[in-house]
């Protein structure tokens, strides 16, 4: 059993060789199972990916060797070591670093006879995430493991989130699209006023007509009015058909 301790977040992650290749990675704490592999079954590449992360966690001495099929049905058996263990700043912070080679030991396949795989992860669109050689060193940066929140903390009422209020005013980038979606509008109406000459003819008549009846009921009014303009003459509450 290879164990390591991360002292800091209170949580000790094992890495298990239980016999007849099978490897299991658990936290030893809550006892939850991470990771279980067998040298004997196939694995896809984002399982290898999690082996490479359970290795950068508990570094283990020994070789991890299992059978890795690839996206585009290729097989190849893998074995997995680790080269270097070297601390470097990244991000200008320290982070340990840790070299783990994956070199190929055989390959099952007969329509071939490329010495080169080439493991491959695509999204669900078809777009390529990732690319790496196998047999190819390359570095893997170790990320901490995550501290498991304490619900009685982020559940509780008395934790406020910080709410950053806009202001469209005092924000330049929200003036500025502000300002240029009034313009546009403007441009619209102008636009729509002078194709339609009709509008400020109709309006001005309405306005001297209201001015001079003075109604108490301006609504009534307004559809008595305007109704006149059309083939049905719109009453508050109901509607009547009329032929002018």
């Amino acid at each position: 059993m290879i164990g390591i301790e991360n002292k800091s977040q209170e949580t000790k992650i094992l890495l298990e060789n239980t016999g007849e290749g099978r490897y299991d990675l658990f936290d030893e704490i809550s006892s939850n199972k991470l990771l279980s592999f067998e040298s004997n079954n196939l694995v896809t590449p984002a399982t290898a990916i999690l082996l490479r992360r359970a290795m950068s966690i508990a570094k283990p001495d020994q070789e991890i060797m299992t059978d890795v099929v690839m996206m585009n049905g290729d097989f190849a058996k893998m074995v997995f070591r680790i080269r270097e263990i070297e601390e470097e700043e990244v991000f200008g912070e320290r982070k340990e670093t840790i070299k783990i080679q994956g070199s190929k030991v055989a390959r099952q396949l007969e329509e071939l006879n490329d010495s080169v795989i080439w493991n491959s992860i695509h999204l669900n669109n078809g777009a390529q995430l990732f690319r790496s050689q196998v047999g190819a060193e390359f570095k893997y940066i170790a990320p901490e493991m995550p501290n498991v929140p304490d619900p009685d903390v982020y559940l509780s009422s008395d934790i406020q989130a910080e709410v950053t209020r806009l202001n469209w005013r005092k924000d330049p980038q929200l003036l500025d699209i502000y300002d240029n979606v009034k313009n546009d509008y403007k441009s619209s109406f102008h636009l729509y006023l002078r194709e339609h000459p009709e509008i400020s003819q109709l309006t001005s008549d309405f306005m001297q007509a209201l001015l001079f009846n003075q109604p108490d009921d301006v609504l009534k009014f307004a559809a008595q009015f305007f109704g006149l303009f059309s083939k049905t003459v719109i009453v508050p509450g109901e509607v009547e058909n009329t032929k002018i």
